[in-house]
């Protein structure tokens, strides 16, 4: 069989550049090596939470994830505040039987806010 385009890889860009292709008239094949589509974005059931594993995060700077969202009708939950972010952490460690979190989790914590605030992501190190 013949096809316009083959797209390799079914996450994100794939199932997208698949359907506007196919959706554009062209013969359009999607070859995803998994059982299932989404790459990395995949959510896993965990002491009766859902876990994001991957495209969990979506930012306003992303136009083009937001209006995929909006054409799928898909429901969005507003991001959580510092406070609130520091005690799921916490918890989840907890209840994963790995006590209280090393310094190095907060450090990660504190990098994730730098660069959400549009600073670099990379952390100094103590000695300068």
């Amino acid at each position: 069989m013949n096809y316009d385009i083959i797209v390799i890889g079914g996450g994100f860009a794939g199932v997208t550049a698949a359907r506007e292709t196919a959706r554009g008239g062209a013969k359009t094949l999607l070859l995803e090596a998994r059982d299932r589509l989404g790459g990395r974005t995949w959510t896993h059931r965990w002491n009766d939470t859902d876990i994001e594993l991957g495209g969990g995060w979506v930012h306003w700077h992303q136009p083009h994830v937001w209006s995929e969202i909006t054409r799928a009708g898909l429901a969005v939950e507003l991001g959580w505040t510092r406070s609130e972010l520091e005690r799921r952490f916490f918890v989840l460690c907890r209840e994963a039987g790995l006590g209280r979190p090393r310094v190095n989790a907060w450090i990660e914590i504190e990098r994730w806010h730098t660069w959400e605030a549009g600073g670099p992501m990379g952390v100094e190190s103590e000695s300068g």
